[in-house]
């Protein structure tokens, strides 16, 4: 394979793409820095290329293919917790504003007044059974957690994030180091592939004729010693280790299979929260209209 480089360089690529793209009126943009330096909390999947795109789209599975499946898969989950995470952050600092301006009384009483309030309006068995069933699993959760205030309540929430950061973070720095020895056996496979042609032509002391061979194997051994420095300078590997490499990648795997199994309890612990904030802001919301009506009906003075 011959190689070659680019002449445009990534950030002038982008312009003349976008510009095209807004020529024909297109509301899209391509941006040529990692997501790390735009700023995006998301682990990259690595490059493909065309022979594993290939394979991929006639049911083949590849190792690059399971790799970006697994990373797209973290991402959605990372970001689904995360979305709820922001969302209920947003209601507890708005939600204490309320309880502070109101004096209104802790979660536990508010859940009790939910579970008296949606009673009140129940129809048929089968729906306060809901209810009560609704009331027990966010009282539970509350004692179990100590958690009898807004303020204790955001201080998990808190701690539920941070967690979650934790193991996103963890999976960044695997999913990046699998990159890495993904990256470094490519190459090494290259140098152990092409090993037998550079042995063969260092030994052919015939000057005229070793040159020639080297023209007739010119694609090889340039992909050689472009492996070689690239290994070197890049990876900062001098002797190669593909059976090291590929043990470390499936502990690593492993170790992603283990925290993806992490997640479970902190997503249930997310529900469990926004269960507890489902009953306080209804109990919140439709208690609001008979404390108006209570300042309706003070005397005026």
């Amino acid at each position: 394979m011959s190689l070659k480089r680019w002449s445009i360089g990534g950030k002038q690529w982008c312009r003349m793409v976008n510009a095209e793209f807004e020529r024909k009126g297109l509301d899209v943009h391509i941006d040529h820095r990692s997501y790390e330096a735009q700023g995006i909390e998301q682990t990259p999947t690595v490059h493909e290329g065309p022979l594993v795109q290939r394979m991929e789209r006639r049911g083949i599975r590849t190792q690059k293919g399971d790799l970006n499946r697994w990373i797209k898969a973290t991402n959605r989950l990372i970001a689904a917790i995360k979305k709820k995470l922001k969302s209920l952050a947003i209601w507890i600092t708005a939600v204490k504003e309320e309880l502070t301006k109101a004096k209104e009384p802790d979660l536990i009483d508010l859940l009790i007044r939910y579970h008296d309030m949606r009673n009140a309006g129940a129809w048929s068995n089968k729906a306060k059974i809901g209810n009560l069933n609704k009331f027990v699993d966010a009282f539970h959760f509350l004692k179990e957690n100590q958690i009898f205030t807004v303020e204790e309540l955001e201080r998990q929430t808190h701690e539920l994030s941070a967690a979650v950061d934790t193991l996103a973070s963890q999976s960044k720095a695997n999913a990046a180091r699998i990159k890495q020895l993904d990256n470094m056996i490519t190459f090494a496979e290259h140098i152990h592939r092409i090993q037998p042609v550079i042995d063969e032509m260092n030994g052919i002391h015939w000057k005229v004729k070793r040159e020639k061979f080297r023209a007739d194997h010119q694609d090889e051994v340039d992909l050689y010693y472009t492996s070689r420095r690239i290994l070197k300078e890049k990876h900062g590997v001098k002797k190669t280790d593909i059976p090291g490499w590929k043990k470390e990648q499936a502990i690593l795997r492993q170790e992603e299979t283990v925290r993806a199994a992490q997640y479970a309890p902190l997503r249930e612990k997310l529900n469990q929260m926004l269960n507890v904030k489902y009953c306080v802001d209804t109990a919140i919301r439709e208690n609001e209209p008979r404390n108006r009506e209570k300042q309706t009906d003070q005397p005026q003075h």
